[in-house]
């Protein structure tokens, strides 16, 4: 009858029956999986240092094992050498200053592969003001320790910043005069402290807000006096609190004067002449301390 079949248990197809051809799939048959590469954490070093280790020893396969690595340069100055690029944890040697990208290309035994990558910053030994400083890129330090920072641009972070720990950076400020500084940060409890000191005189202590996390960012924003030339600058942790510096930033303040020519003037025939009134015109320390009532006018700081 038409549209009825008959079982035929010697049926084979490709040389199977049919248990044989339904058990050659299962639900979860979803082919080589490719690795999972990670090229590690950003890496900041600074003159005279021109060397690093890229570490991609993390580097996993979910359902094989890793055959091949591969280190590319993506980007960056053209001078650097490479140890072993088919490694999983080269060193970098002959680095200039400037910002390297290095790419990880690993390779499973089913031929699958997958990338990732890492920054490697150079920094110059001596660090220009106004400018902005990366906490790690210090020259010398005592107490602290470096962390993956998860900030919004990545990269690392000083952790851990006690009572009495500190970090110092060799800088040069370009000249003397007022300065806005900014310091990104973060601290689970509250009650922490910055003293920033040059040369060991103390410029200024700020008060660290609680963020409640320890990845949790904020930005602290304050004026500052700054005298120019080279100088040693350290960030002093001055109390019991602990916090977390990711960089801070040193932006001069205009200090040419306020130009004010006065209100227009109107003659009239046959006058020829009138008095013009630059009187209103303020210099940057008046600016300063122009007051509002009682509060002081900061907005133009900002």
């Amino acid at each position: 009858m038409h549209g009825q079949f008959t079982y035929d248990p010697n049926y084979r197809e490709n040389g199977k029956n049919i248990y044989e051809w339904m058990l050659q799939f299962h639900r979860n048959n979803i082919g080589n999986q490719p690795p999972i590469t990670y090229a590690g954490g950003s890496i900041s070093i600074s003159s005279p240092t021109t060397s690093a280790l890229l570490n991609g020893s993390a580097s996993w396969d979910p359902d094989g094992t890793i055959t091949t690595y591969s280190w590319t340069k993506k980007s960056g100055p053209s001078q650097y050498s490479i140890n072993n690029a088919a490694i999983p944890s080269p060193f970098l040697t002959n680095l200039v200053e400037g910002r390297y990208v290095f790419e990880l290309t690993a390779t499973d035994n089913g031929g699958a592969a997958s990338t990732d990558s890492v920054v490697v910053d150079v920094y110059p030994a001596v660090k220009n003001i106004p400018g902005k400083i990366q906490g790690e890129n210090y020259t010398t330090m005592s107490g602290v320790t470096l962390e993956t920072c998860l900030d919004i641009a990545g990269g690392i972070d000083v952790g851990g910043l006690d009572m009495g720990d500190w970090m110092e950076y060799d800088v040069n400020i370009a000249s003397a005069g007022p300065y806005v500084v900014k310091f990104r940060v973060a601290a689970f409890p509250t009650g922490a402290e910055i003293q920033l000191k040059s040369n060991g005189t103390l410029i200024k202590s700020f008060a660290v807000p609680q963020t409640g996390e320890w990845q949790l960012w904020t930005t602290i924003t304050d004026t500052i006096q700054l005298q120019s030339g080279p100088q040693k600058l350290r960030v002093y942790s001055g109390n019991t609190n602990s916090w977390n510096l990711n960089w801070m930033e040193f932006i001069a303040i205009d200090q040419s004067p306020t130009a004010n020519a006065g209100p227009p003037q109107t003659i009239i025939t046959p006058a020829s002449a009138t008095t013009l009134n630059g009187s209103g015109t303020l210099t940057m320390e008046e600016r300063l301390h122009l007051t509002c009532g009682h509060k002081q006018a900061a907005m133009p700081l900002q």
